[in-house]
């Protein structure tokens, strides 16, 4: 290393600091700057009208573009907010999540929950006409499901559940469309969706635009008794989702069978004949005569001779023993004729029924109970 310093010829003087000194005009610079910034604020004044139109012009195209994204192209509808979809006036109304059929038996197990959409539609084809199972579906945290339809018996208490069923022009109906999911997903909020239209696009791609409606999907709570009524008196079951039904009953007894009359037709011509409708287990059954009316809101699409085996879907007679506290209950097996004349029900019950000292009607809407007094 020495002898490499010595080679250099490195001095002291070496050492020396050396200064720069650079000289920058600041008064120039700010000269320019402020005539820059004139120049710019001039240009905006003598410019304003312009840039106010660019900007107006703008804005409008921007909220146009977001306004037809928003609520045209890709709208998502709300709960009983109407929609157009293949020919169809479709309104989802409800939406619920249950593990349990009509008579609250847990039919999901530990593994899975059913989510019922229970939707209006009325067809405007002028033609008749359905949708397909295979172009609705519901969109749950990404996941897409198809409709489950060898389950729909278990919701029938909701509305009938839609299987492709074929519409007259004009005909507006109810149904409910049903999803089994695992019980672990979440199902706060889900979308429903039914498919409008489908194309390929230049690249060969198949392309398919939804109605999209968002739904806040209920689950049902502890029974809860909404309102009672009586022989002779209207009922109605507004807070239910059967709408604006009601039940008006006149009369009940019960016996081993009774005689009634039923409409026989053949080609136009129509007769008024008697048949009797009896149990088949005397020391066990007895038959239940409801004379009245249920009267189904027109928008669920329920046929009068539909209306019997409802009930037995959604009501069961309940009773009390003379100095007996227990409650029991009797399913009610329907027996009416579809093509009965007279403004009567027919149920299969149990006998211990016949020696209650207080009967009445028990309508069950999952989480809601509607009591109709037969015997107080």
């Amino acid at each position: 290393f020495q002898k490499d310093v010595v080679e250099l010829d490195i001095k002291d003087v070496d050492r020396e600091e050396f200064e720069f000194n650079i000289n920058v005009d600041s008064q120039s610079i700010k000269t320019n700057l402020s005539r820059r910034r004139r120049v710019f604020l001039y240009g905006i004044l003598e410019n304003k009208y312009l840039l106010l139109l660019i900007s107006f012009i703008t804005v409008v195209i921007t909220s146009l573009i977001i306004f037809l994204n928003v609520q045209v192209l890709n709208k998502v509808y709300k709960v009983n907010e109407s929609f157009k979809v293949a020919g169809f006036v479709m309104k989802v109304t409800n939406s619920y999540v249950m593990d349990t059929n009509y008579l609250g038996k847990n039919i999901g197990g530990k593994k899975y929950n059913y989510i019922l959409v229970k939707a209006n539609l009325h067809n405007i084809s002028g033609i008749e006409n359905y949708i397909s199972t295979e172009n609705v579906r519901l969109v749950l945290n990404g996941r897409t499901y198809i409709p489950q339809v060898s389950d729909y018996n278990d919701f029938s208490d909701i509305a009938p559940g839609y299987n492709e069923n074929k519409f007259t022009a004009d005909e507006t109906r109810s149904y409910v469309f049903g999803f089994e999911i695992d019980k672990k997903v979440s199902v706060k909020t889900a979308y429903f969706k039914v498919l409008m239209s489908k194309a390929f696009s230049n690249k060969g791609e198949l392309l398919k635009k939804y109605q999209k409606v968002k739904i806040n999907i209920t689950k049902p709570g502890n029974m809860k008794l909404i309102e009672t009524g009586k022989l002779g008196k209207e009922m109605w079951f507004n807070k239910s989702h059967i709408g604006g039904s009601n039940i008006k009953l006149d009369d009940y007894s019960f016996d081993d069978g009774f005689m009634y009359n039923y409409k026989s037709c053949t080609g136009n011509t129509c007769r008024i004949l008697s048949k009797a409708v009896v149990t088949n287990d005397l020391e066990n059954k007895a038959i239940l005569q409801l004379s009245g009316r249920m009267v189904m809101d027109a928008s669920l699409g329920f046929s009068v001779s539909e209306v019997p085996e409802y009930i037995s879907k959604i009501a069961r007679i309940e009773y009390k023993l003379e100095n007996d506290k227990n409650t029991y209950y009797s399913p009610l097996i329907n027996m009416t004729d579809p093509d009965i004349a007279d403004n009567n029900y027919y149920y299969e019950v149990n006998f211990q029924v016949v020696w209650a000292q207080k009967v009445w009607l028990s309508f069950r809407f999952r989480d809601k109970e509607y009591r109709y007094m037969l015997q107080e």
